[in-house]
């Protein structure tokens, strides 16, 4: 078990991983893992934090979304990454379940994200200057 983060480092810890998942695309455990933290450390923040859990979700749909853009519907593609990040939203359908799903983005994302990472700075009294940025 290791030692205990400061508020700060909580707060920077969880604009890291969404800045990972965001820009670098990384998996949810890649990015928990190149914060330094353990995922299921991570998932007990989520649990506890819901803006942070939503800031995580936007920030993977903003992946995906980033993905399927590049990818587009080229043949011999690379949705293979999309179903292995995302199998919910990309996996092959499940039985008996209609996953008829638009993957529009109604709003910017980013701003989304820097709002809750702001707030979540804020709340905790760390400056807004030493959160990473997720552009």
């Amino acid at each position: 078990m290791g030692r205990p983060l400061t508020k700060e480092q909580h707060i920077t810890a969880q604009a890291e991983i969404c800045r990972w998942i965001q820009e670098e695309e990384a998996t949810y455990k890649e990015a928990c893992a190149l914060a330094g933290v353990h995922h299921d450390t991570v998932r007990c923040w989520r649990n506890d934090e819901p803006d942070f859990d939503e800031a995580v979700v936007l920030a993977e749909r903003s992946r995906d979304y980033a993905i399927q853009k590049r990818i587009g519907d080229e043949p011999g593609g690379n949705k293979w990454r999309l179903e292995r990040m995302s199998r919910k939203e990309w996996g092959p359908p499940t039985q008996n379940v209609d996953q008829t799903t638009t993957h529009k983005v109604d709003a910017p994302l980013e701003a989304a994200i820097n709002g809750i990472i702001l707030k979540l700075g804020s709340e905790n009294g760390v400056p807004a200057a030493t959160l990473p940025a997720t552009s």
